[in-house]
């Protein structure tokens, strides 16, 4: 069972300063699962979500990705196995479609390199392909909608080529066309590229 094993998290507690939201959490997460954390308003599936993605520190506990503690596992190396998808804002970035899928890439790059290769480019094709906003990519992200922006930044999320996607919430405040949508789209991305999904 341990080599099937993706994430493990053990008796971890975190929070923001002293306020203490989780307490003595442990899961384990198979590769290619899809998993849905449910729960009321504040009861910390965001907190649990950003202590998984290293946006939170631990206070105790630990958690393993694919073996590594996290803590061994440097900024660039879990930017290219994990993605993050957060609710959709109303703030959007001064990007086309394009350019913004083809920052999922950036943890690719080198240092001092500041153009995206071939490669990137191919990668970002596929997946605007993929997720169906390829019609979208000249499009300033400013002129979508919410729906059309949270597509964007799933293909964004995908383009990264992770091997763990997690997703807070990614249908809250859409209509009921794009929450569809968005579910197939994971459904989808789960069942025939075995990605692993964690999802609020």
């Amino acid at each position: 069972m341990k080599d099937r094993l993706i994430l493990e998290i053990k008796g971890i507690s975190c929070g923001y300063g002293r306020r203490i939201v989780l307490t003595g959490v442990s899961l384990q997460i198979e590769r290619g699962e899809f998993l849905g954390i449910i729960g009321p308003n504040g009861s910390g599936k965001t907190t649990l979500l950003r202590a998984i993605s290293g946006f939170l520190p631990l206070v105790k506990g630990h958690i393993t990705f694919e073996g590594q503690r996290r803590e061994q596992i440097t900024r660039r190396e879990q930017a290219q196995k994990i993605a993050v998808v957060t609710q959709s804002s109303e703030q959007t970035p001064l990007f086309s479609v394009e350019e913004y899928v083809v920052l999922g890439r950036l943890p690719y790059r080198d240092n001092l390199q500041f153009m995206e290769t071939a490669r990137d480019i191919e990668v970002a094709q596929q997946t605007m392909a993929l997720t169906g906003i390829k019609h979208l990519r000249g499009r300033m992200m400013g002129e979508l909608s919410g729906g059309e922006r949270q597509l964007v930044s799933v293909a964004r999320a995908i383009a990264q080529e992770p091997r763990l996607l997690l997703l807070d919430e990614p249908t809250a405040h859409l209509d009921i066309g794009h929450q569809v949508q968005i579910m197939d789209l994971l459904r989808q991305l789960n069942r025939d590229h075995s990605l692993t999904i964690v999802m609020v």
